[in-house]
């Protein structure tokens, strides 16, 4: 029981040390992530309000031609 939290400890210890080495790395990626998330969202905002404003002409009484 204590060999096994003495292991956990050095295992958490080791992935601290590997996540302050790479903070700089992962910092940057969570900036880009952040960024390609935002224009993502922007985008699929804009396109829904594109459909939705032709639906809406399409479905005008003006566009129904029987």
């Amino acid at each position: 029981m204590i060999l096994g939290d003495i292991l956990a400890l050095a295992m958490v210890g080791t992935w601290l040390l590997a996540l302050d080495e790479y903070k700089a790395k992962l910092l940057a990626w969570g900036r880009t992530t952040f960024t390609l998330l935002a224009i993502t969202g922007v985008a699929t905002i804009i396109i829904s309000w594109l459909c939705c404003i032709n639906i809406q002409k399409l479905s005008s009484p003006q566009s129904i031609q029987i």
